[in-house]
């Protein structure tokens, strides 16, 4: 090879090394363009500075998991998820989009999935803080309060002797959000476990960090747990004042509508209930605990349709949810739709033989329908289950009479 084709060549490389930093700063560039319009809540633009990023640079697993925070955001749920699919696929080491993944699912309401997720990593990487405060949130979703307990224990102790600044796999998180939902969460199950001291300290500590919607939120939840149910409103509504539009519109601050919505279930404050609960639900339709406290809100204020169909809702979301067709076969029996009553009876005792509830609501729409027989045979269940049960005594003289 002569001079002039060797220089050629190492032209050409230094070009090609060149023009590669040179996408890499680009992609940055844009990368740090979606993180900033997630910040103020223009999400789709933040979709498409990730989206431009990746096709500078289809490896950039950053970019995937800042697309799929944007895409949660503007509750693109099934777009998020591939992105974080596709993240872990590209950095199987690297716990950010493990953990956002799992907190996605458990925001969808599929916990079993997200604790999936978390113990996968947790199985390469025992050590993990991130992912255990993943599982612990996840536990604690399932008032699984020991274990979620134990983990953020575990965490804390490590934490506050080494600092977060020492652990490499916390170096791209904030320091003040993160150490706010540790000891937030810590907080929420001391106090499920009735260590009230210990809860204090712990919130007092997330304070310290940050005093946003995180801190307001998991006040309110502790409020909640001890029965203090204006309070958890009042913390709320602080938290709400103080929010960014980021906070507001990703899952904590649905997250929040929720728990606001059961607070005034609690206090009998329907009306407002029922807009907490709408306001969740206008993210999140994979709630079926949301539904079907919707559809005892509205029941309450005599709205049964809109009741019927909450109940129905939370019922095709889990067919084992049978308190849905309990309720709903109530109202069937208010509105003398005895047919549709005897039939969601029907569907809770076939697993559930031994539901009175379920065998009195039967036994009524029945008897009502002319099938005293058979209302008969339901009354007589129920005392053979609960023979002092005075219900099913009237109900069996009343029916006789008609």
């Amino acid at each position: 090879m002569n001079i002039n084709r060797k220089a050629r060549l190492i032209f050409v490389v230094l070009l090609l090394l060149e023009l590669l930093g040179c996408a890499r700063l680009d992609a940055a560039i844009h990368l740090n363009h979606s993180a900033e319009l997630i910040n103020t809540g223009e999400y789709k633009s933040a979709i498409s500075e990730a989206t431009q990023a990746i096709a500078i640079k289809p490896d950039y697993h950053l970019a995937y998991i800042d697309r799929g925070l944007a895409y949660t955001l503007a509750r693109e749920y099934d777009n998020a998820r591939a992105d974080y699919i596709y993240a872990i696929a590209l950095k199987p080491e690297e716990a950010v989009a493990y953990l956002n993944y799992a907190n996605l699912l458990y925001y969808l309401r599929k916990t079993p999935e997200a604790i999936e997720v978390t113990q996968k990593f947790l199985r390469i990487h025992p050590k993990s803080m991130l992912m255990k405060i993943g599982l612990a949130g996840a536990y604690e979703a399932q008032d699984k309060n020991n274990e979620a307990y134990d983990l953020t224990s575990d965490v804390l102790s490590k934490l506050e002797i080494s600092g977060i600044e020492d652990v490499e796999e916390l170096k791209y998180i904030i320091k003040d959000n993160f150490f706010t939902h540790v000891y937030g969460l810590h907080a929420v199950v001391a106090a499920a476990l009735h260590k009230n001291n210990e809860a204090s300290n712990s919130i007092a500590k997330a304070k310290t960090y940050r005093n946003d919607l995180t801190t307001h939120y998991y006040m309110a939840k502790i409020y909640y747990i001890k029965g203090n149910w204006q309070q958890s409103v009042n913390e709320l509504k602080n938290g709400y004042i103080q929010a960014t539009k980021e906070q507001l519109d990703s899952p904590l601050g649905f997250e929040s509508s929720f728990l606001l919505g059961n607070s005034y279930f609690k206090m009998g404050d329907m009306q407002k209930a029922i807009e907490a609960y709408e306001h969740f639900l206008s993210a999140n339709k994979f709630d079926k605990k949301a539904f079907l406290n919707l559809g005892l809100a509205y029941e309450k204020l005599g709205y049964n349709r809109s009741a019927i169909d909450n109940y129905t809702s939370a019922f095709n979301l889990d067919n084992n949810l049978l308190e849905a067709l309990t309720y709903r076969g109530s109202i069937y029996n208010k509105k003398k739709q005895y047919s549709d009553a005897i039939s969601d009876f029907s569907t809770v005792l076939d697993q559930q033989p031994r539901n009175t509830d379920a065998l009195l609501g039967r036994a009524y729409a029945q008897c009502m329908n002319g099938n005293r027989s058979m209302a008969k045979n339901d009354l007589v269940a129920v005392l053979t289950i609960e023979p002092g049960n005075n219900q099913a005594k009237k109900a069996l003289t009343e029916c006789g009479n008609r």
